[in-house]
Order: C-alpha cells, then structure tokens, then sequence
C-alpha cells in the first residue's frame, strides 16, 4: 500500500516556491489488525472510478488484492 501527501509552500522571502512528496508504504497485511482501515481499503479499492484504475493500472493488482481481502474477511466489505 503506498499512500502519498504532496504540499506546496509559498516562500514569498524569496520569491519561490516549494513542492514537497512525503511517501508511506506499508505491506497490505498491516490492515489486518484494524477493520474500520480495511474496509475502509476495501470500499476505496471496490468503488475506484474506471478513469483512476486505468491511470493507476489497478487492474496489474486486482487478484492479488482481491486475494487479500477475501483471506482477511473484507470480501463483502462496502
């Protein structure tokens, strides 16, 4: 699971500007001890629009994924 936070700064002192990416990764089994955040990935991961997942290629990862909520007990989820 990657998660990203992008903020931009304006530094007017110096008449610029500062983007900045802090990047989480964490394996999806980290949502198995927590049921509100796995459904929570569930609902996300099922009600994607079919715009972001061709974007994102969400369909490489859909076995996997589906492979994982179901062991985890998130099938029906959302």
């Amino acid at each position: 699971m990657r998660v990203e936070r992008q903020t931009i700064w304006g530094l007017p002192a110096v008449g610029a500007a500062l983007f900045t990416i802090r990047v989480w990764l964490a394996p999806l089994e980290s949502l198995s001890g927590d049921p509100a955040r796995l459904a929570a990935f569930a609902r996300a991961w099922k009600s994607a629009p079919e715009e972001f997942r061709a974007y994102k290629r969400l369909d490489l990862y859909d076995g996997l994924v589906a492979a994982f909520l179901a062991r985890s007990g998130a099938v029906d989820a959302g």
